[in-house]
Protein backbone atom coordinates (compact mmCIF):
# COMPACT_ATOMS: atom_id res chain seq x y z
CA UNK A 1 0.00 0.00 0.00
CA UNK A 2 1.40 3.40 -0.95
CA UNK A 3 1.64 6.36 1.40
CA UNK A 4 -1.20 8.86 1.11
CA UNK A 5 -0.33 12.08 -0.72
CA UNK A 6 -1.61 15.25 0.90
CA UNK A 7 -1.31 18.71 -0.67
CA UNK A 8 -0.86 21.61 1.75
CA UNK A 9 -1.35 25.09 0.30
CA UNK A 10 0.18 28.11 2.00
CA UNK A 11 3.07 25.92 3.10
CA UNK A 12 5.63 28.75 3.25
CA UNK A 13 3.67 30.42 6.05
CA UNK A 14 3.89 29.70 9.75
CA UNK A 15 0.65 27.68 9.95
CA UNK A 16 1.12 25.84 6.66
CA UNK A 17 4.66 24.75 7.48
CA UNK A 18 3.63 23.41 10.89
CA UNK A 19 0.64 21.53 9.47
CA UNK A 20 2.91 19.95 6.85
CA UNK A 21 5.34 18.85 9.57
CA UNK A 22 2.60 17.26 11.69
CA UNK A 23 1.10 15.44 8.71
CA UNK A 24 4.53 14.16 7.65
CA UNK A 25 5.16 12.90 11.17
CA UNK A 26 1.90 10.96 10.84
CA UNK A 27 3.41 9.13 7.86
CA UNK A 28 1.82 11.05 4.98
CA UNK A 29 3.66 12.24 1.86
CA UNK A 30 3.35 16.01 1.70
CA UNK A 31 3.26 18.26 -1.34
CA UNK A 32 3.70 21.91 -0.39
CA UNK A 33 2.31 24.68 -2.60
CA UNK A 34 2.77 28.38 -2.07
CA UNK A 35 2.63 31.65 -3.95
CA UNK A 36 6.09 32.47 -2.62
CA UNK A 37 8.74 31.66 -5.20
CA UNK A 38 10.96 30.01 -2.60
CA UNK A 39 9.68 27.51 -0.10
CA UNK A 40 12.00 26.80 2.84
CA UNK A 41 13.46 23.29 2.58
CA UNK A 42 11.79 20.75 4.80
CA UNK A 43 12.33 17.04 5.20
CA UNK A 44 8.55 16.81 5.57
CA UNK A 45 7.85 17.50 1.90
CA UNK A 46 8.03 14.98 -0.90
CA UNK A 47 7.56 17.87 -3.35
CA UNK A 48 7.53 21.66 -2.99
CA UNK A 49 6.03 23.94 -5.65
CA UNK A 50 6.66 27.66 -5.28
CA UNK A 51 5.34 30.51 -7.40
CA UNK A 52 1.87 28.97 -7.70
CA UNK A 53 -0.95 31.52 -7.82
CA UNK A 54 -4.04 29.58 -6.76
CA UNK A 55 -6.27 32.42 -7.98
CA UNK A 56 -5.04 31.74 -11.52
CA UNK A 57 -6.74 28.68 -13.00
CA UNK A 58 -3.88 27.89 -15.40
CA UNK A 59 -1.29 28.03 -12.62
CA UNK A 60 -3.42 25.84 -10.36
CA UNK A 61 -4.21 23.25 -13.03
CA UNK A 62 -0.53 23.10 -14.01
CA UNK A 63 0.56 22.54 -10.40
CA UNK A 64 -1.93 19.75 -9.79
CA UNK A 65 -1.10 18.09 -13.13
CA UNK A 66 2.60 18.18 -12.17
CA UNK A 67 1.82 16.59 -8.81
CA UNK A 68 -0.18 13.80 -10.42
CA UNK A 69 2.51 13.17 -13.03
CA UNK A 70 5.30 13.17 -10.44
CA UNK A 71 3.73 11.37 -7.46
CA UNK A 72 0.39 9.96 -8.61
CA UNK A 73 -3.11 10.53 -7.31
CA UNK A 74 -3.73 13.06 -4.57
CA UNK A 75 -5.51 11.71 -1.49
CA UNK A 76 -6.23 14.96 0.34
CA UNK A 77 -5.98 18.74 0.34
CA UNK A 78 -5.36 21.05 3.28
CA UNK A 79 -6.12 24.53 1.99
CA UNK A 80 -4.36 27.03 4.25
CA UNK A 81 -3.46 29.56 1.55
CA UNK A 82 -5.00 32.92 2.08
CA UNK A 83 -4.29 36.53 2.75
CA UNK A 84 -4.99 38.97 5.47
CA UNK A 85 -4.29 42.54 6.37
CA UNK A 86 -3.73 43.82 9.90
CA UNK A 87 -5.98 46.70 10.84
CA UNK A 88 -6.55 48.61 14.04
Amino acid sequence: MRESIIVVTGVAGALGSQVAEVLAQAGLRIVGIDRAETIPHSQAMALALGGIDLVDETSTRGAFAHIKQTLGEIDGLVNIAGGFRWET
